[in-house]
């Protein structure tokens, strides 16, 4: 095991040969609705689910990712504190935003892995966010995208 890039011990054993199934993106209506019922503090709202990324928004910030889910995060109404750590390979990029129209959407967080074979994926601390309802595109680094 590297020294430099520690990877915590865990039993891989229990996550190998598990079935697997691509998620299944929710529609435009049923997200906004969630979103509804989130804003409202409902607690059966809270998890992730995944959504449909537009084009645009995907454009906006230079994912290549058409057609693929980003997570709808819908958040407790407790303070949360956002952290990101990576354990791939290749350089990563999360964008954080409050919302999938590319028109209004606010960045929150936009962080990357300083090079490849990092962990650190925004600060060490994290940041505190007072959104109930965010949304994460994720993706591998490549050249200028």
């Amino acid at each position: 095991m590297s020294k430099r890039f520690p990877v915590p011990e865990f039993d891989r054993d229990l996550f190998k040969n598990l079935p697997w199934a691509e998620p299944r993106a929710l529609s435009a209506a049923a997200a906004s609705s969630l979103a509804t019922t989130a804003q409202k503090g409902d607690a059966k709202a809270v998890g992730g689910h995944p959504v449909l990324l537009g084009a645009e928004l995907a454009a906006k910030f230079g994912f290549h990712m058409e057609g693929k889910p980003a997570i709808m995060c819908v958040l407790p109404t407790a303070e949360v504190r956002l952290m990101a750590r990576s354990w791939a390979w290749p350089i990563q990029r999360a964008v954080v935003v409050d919302s999938l129209d590319p028109k209004t959407a606010n960045v929150v967080a936009d962080w990357h892995t300083p090079r490849p074979m990092n962990t650190r994926l925004g600060p060490d601390a994290g940041i505190v966010v007072d959104k109930k309802v965010l949304y994460v595109l994720c993706g591998h680094q490549y050249g200028d995208h």
